[in-house]
Formats: C-alpha cells, sequence, structure tokens
C-alpha cells in the first residue's frame, strides 16, 4: 500500500490553497521516495531512478540531515522526470509542512539520477532551506508562488547569499550556474547576478555598491524572514499587504521589529 502525506503551511496560498498531497511509493533509509516519472511501468521506473542510485541518495540525505543536527517529523524525496535533460526547471525544491514534515522534489532536468555527486549539491542546499523552515526563522509557505507572484522571488533569491555562502564556507558540497555574460564568475557573483537581474526585472534601480554590500554581509551568516523583508524594501521591492503572506508579515511585525 502506499502512503500518502498531506503538506499544510502557515502562510497559505495566493487564493486559499492549503493542503498539498505527496505519494510515498517505497523506503530506504527511513526515507520515503516519491516517483513522478513519465511512464509508470517497472522497467522505466527503474531506467529513471535504479535502486541502487536511490539506495546511495538515501544514504547521502541521511548524512546531511545528520550533520546539520534536523530531525524532521518525516523525510521524503521526490524524484520527478522532465519530458527530456536539458528542460528549464527548477531542480530541486524543498517543501515544509508547519508540523514539520519534509519534501525535497528533484527535478531531473539537467543531469540524470546517476550523477549522484551533482544531486548531492542540490541535497545540502534544499536541506539548509529545511532547516530554515525546522529552526522556525522562516515560516512554512505555500510553495507555488514563483515566478509570476511580483517581489516574493526576492525571498528566495537573498536567502540564498546567507544559505550557499554557508555551504562555500563549510566546505560542503554546492552547485550554482555560471552567467553566460560572467563565465568566470565565482558562487557569490553567481548570486549577485540572480539578484541583479530580478532587480532590473522587476524595475528597480539599485548602485552596485549597495548590492556589493548586501551580498558580503549575508554572505554565509545566519538571517530570518525579518531580515531579508526589511532588505527588500531597502531595494524597493514590495509584498502587497494585501496577499496572504503579506497579512502575514504584518501580522508578525513585532517580532519583525525585534529582529531588525
Amino acid at each position: 500500500m502506499r502512503a500518502r502525506h498531506r503538506l499544510t503551511f502557515e502562510v497559505p496560498g495566493p487564493h486559499g490553497e492549503n493542503g498539498y498531497q505527496v505519494e510515498i511509493h517505497e523506503y530506504f533509509d527511513r526515507i520515503g521516495f516519491s516517483y513522478q516519472p513519465i511512464s509508470e511501468t517497472a522497467t522505466h521506473v527503474e531506467r529513471v531512478a535504479p535502486v541502487q542510485v536511490v539506495e546511495k541518495l538515501a544514504a547521502t540525505a541521511s548524512g546531511i540531515f545528520r550533520d546539520l543536527e534536523l530531525q524532521p517529523k518525516a523525510l521524503v524525496i521526490g524524484i520527478k522526470e522532465s519530458l527530456g535533460i536539458g528542460d528549464v526547471g527548477y531542480e530541486g525544491r524543498a517543501i515544509v509542512s508547519r508540523n514539520g514534515l519534509v519534501y525535497i522534489e528533484l527535478e531531473l532536468c539537467s543531469f540524470p539520477l546517476q550523477d549522484v555527486d551533482y544531486w548531492e549539491g542540490i541535497l545540502w542546499h534544499e536541506a539548509m532551506h529545511a532547516k530554515y523552515i525546522l529552526g522556525r526563522r522562516w515560516p512554512s509557505i505555500w510553495p507555488f508562488y514563483l515566478p509570476d507572484a511580483g517581489s516574493v522571488w526576492a525571498l528566495d533569491c537573498l536567502l540564498h547569499f546567507s544559505i550557499d555562502g554557508w555551504l562555500e564556507k563549510n566546505n560542503k558540497p554546492f552547485v550554482f550556474w555560471t552567467p553566460s555574460e560572467q563565465p568566470d564568475a565565482d558562487f557569490k557573483s553567481s548570486r549577485l547576478h540572480e539578484l541583479r537581474e530580478g532587480l532590473q526585472n522587476s524595475g528597480c534601480t539599485v548602485e552596485e555598491s549597495v548590492l556589493t554590500k548586501i551580498a558580503a554581509d549575508l554572505w554565509g551568516r545566519e538571517t530570518n524572514i525579518w531580515e531579508v523583508w526589511k532588505i527588500m524594501q531597502r531595494l524597493g521591492l514590495t509584498i502587497s499587504e494585501a496577499t496572504r503572506l503579506g497579512r502575514y508579515l504584518r501580522g508578525h511585525k513585532t517580532r519583525f521589529i525585534k529582529s531588525s
């Protein structure tokens, strides 16, 4: 029998959505695995997610969560097959329920699952997202706001300076893409490029010295959603108080002021 979990969130979706179903097909090392292949035939699933590779991925995830001293209510890893390697996708997404269940979805859009070393870097990054939520420095948010929800994109973009800087400073595996116009960019520079590009797309003009200072200050340092929100406002980015996330931030303004 397949197990199912229903994840709910502190901040519901833009239309009140607050229930995300995750189906578990099998367990390895007490970690649930959920498969979303193009074809559900046994031979195709085995080709996309070979048992030996999944076992290795489970051991890797267990080690990461142990190193980070994370004890979620449950850990589930989703393997989602894209239509073809090279498709545009998010590759990794950490979805954390308000009750502490962690679901990390890996989308096979750039590399097959057999490249475990690559996916280890993705798992480290997503586990850090989970750590922020489990540690109450970040709320559990309905996961499908991006990319068409105004300035919400900046929440993750700014948090990545903290997460990825920590991974780099602690010699943990990490993955990043160099911008085509900056082929020699390092990890921090690639994240700075993403922030700069997001601001340009949002119609915000910010001096380069300001962006560089923000990146240097956040790189590898713990932060929280209240500090990130304050930085967003300094950059000219807003989240409407008419939205559910805006109401959440408004309702926790006292906590925000204390952490400013």
